[in-house]
């Protein structure tokens, strides 16, 4: 017996039972003749294996046949399709959620559950601002027994624009004065500013500078934050209170009675 006798071809593929090497009529010759179990050889070993891995085969020559002959061996690792959980989702900012998934053995419950006892890892996405990213396999893994593929329709995780927020209130400012917005106002998109309802004769912006004009009263000023990559737009109302300032009284020395001086 030589072991160029021996073309064991395809292998079994790991189903979590112990199984046999796939010894079909063909994978044993003598040149071109199929040799016969039992007649020309037998299995000494290494013919069983449960998990994927190395086995070497030996077989025995008997009848017309002496000596031994090994070929290695290696039971096929199962391939299981992963298909991610489609609409997942996430809000700029927010922590990511899991990447959940279903595989194509969750109806074999003898061979998910061993799965389940070896996987490791976690799908993965590649995007750190707002938009939509291809799920990858990323870490996932179930040991050698199985052998992972990310199903062939690409399912994308999203990362919303967040919500964003206009910091600054209402104020006070002197008639006849100009005030810088830029100032008071903040956001993480770039600010513009409407002057809008009543009272607004005389008032004017430019840029972020806001000229008050008119008489004493109130009148609206609205901010708008710009779509930035990771925030919508957003606009608030606030309120502008335009006030005179009260000029220091002045006294002459003709209105001090004179015995205020003794």
């Amino acid at each position: 017996m030589t072991d160029d006798m021996i073309d064991l071809g395809t292998q079994k593929t790991y189903n979590g039972t112990k199984q046999g090497v796939a010894l079909e009529y063909d994978s044993i010759k003598d040149g071109t003749v199929p040799l016969i179990s039992t007649i020309d050889y037998n299995v000494v070993s290494g013919n069983k294996a449960t998990d994927v891995g190395n086995n070497i085969l030996v077989i025995a020559g008997t009848g017309n046949y002496k000596g031994e002959a090994k070929a290695a061996w290696t039971l096929v690792a199962k391939e299981v399709t992963i298909t991610p959980t489609s609409g997942l989702s996430k809000t700029y900012g927010e922590a990511d959620p899991e990447l959940t998934y279903t595989t194509s053995i969750d109806s074999d419950t003898p061979l998910k559950d061993k799965f389940d006892a070896v996987r490791s890892g976690a799908l993965s996405y590649t995007g750190t601002n707002a938009g939509p990213y291809h799920i990858e396999l990323g870490t996932l893994a179930a040991g050698s027994n199985f052998e992972l593929k990310l199903d062939t329709t690409p399912v994308n995780f999203e990362i919303k624009q967040a919500e964003q927020t206009i910091t600054g209130d209402d104020f006070s400012a002197r008639i006849g004065s100009t005030v810088d917005l830029s100032e008071k106002f903040n956001a993480s998109g770039s600010l513009s500013y409407e002057i809008t309802g009543a009272n607004t004769t005389g008032s004017s912006v430019s840029g972020s500078t806001l000229t008050v004009g008119g008489t004493a009263g109130n009148f609206q000023l609205k901010v708008s934050a710009a779509a930035a990559t990771n925030y919508k737009a957003v606009e608030k109302i606030v309120t502008v209170k335009g006030r005179f300032v009260k000029e220091p009284q002045k006294q002459s020395f003709a209105d001090v009675p004179a015995d205020a001086y003794y």
